[in-house]
């Protein structure tokens, strides 16, 4: 079963993961596009956030619809399992509105605790 992907998107994951020496470069350590599976919510739910000068409510959820899109294609490939798949989308389902509460927290002027930002 083919999932529609842009050619933007592709583009786009490319550039944020694109290999390097073998590796992909995912902030403090460099992973494996295949085995960043389980990295999705450091991403979008910290990271993305916090370097991301466009983060909004669209561009987290934008992003969590090319980054279902992408895996899907590496688990049609065969570089990830359905298990891994499933994992995915069941973070992003679950986690997304935590996400978007962060994100909310973090645009805030009024906290100026990174504490309370976090929840860490």
């Amino acid at each position: 079963m083919a999932h529609p992907i842009s050619i933007s998107d592709l583009r786009y994951w490319y550039v944020a993961i694109a290999p390097q020496n073998g590796k992909t470069r995912v902030y403090e350590d460099a992973v494996q596009a295949k085995d960043g599976v389980d990295r999705v919510s450091d991403f979008l739910g910290y990271w993305f956030i916090k370097k991301a000068t466009w983060a909004s409510k669209s561009s987290i959820k934008a992003n969590a619809t090319s980054l279902k899109k992408f895996y899907s294609f590496l688990q049609e490939i065969g570089l990830i399992d359905k298990d891994d798949l499933n994992s995915l989308k069941e973070t992003i389902s679950e986690e997304m509105s935590e996400w978007l509460e962060t994100l909310e927290r973090y645009d805030d002027p009024s906290i100026e605790d990174l504490s309370d930002v976090w929840g860490f």
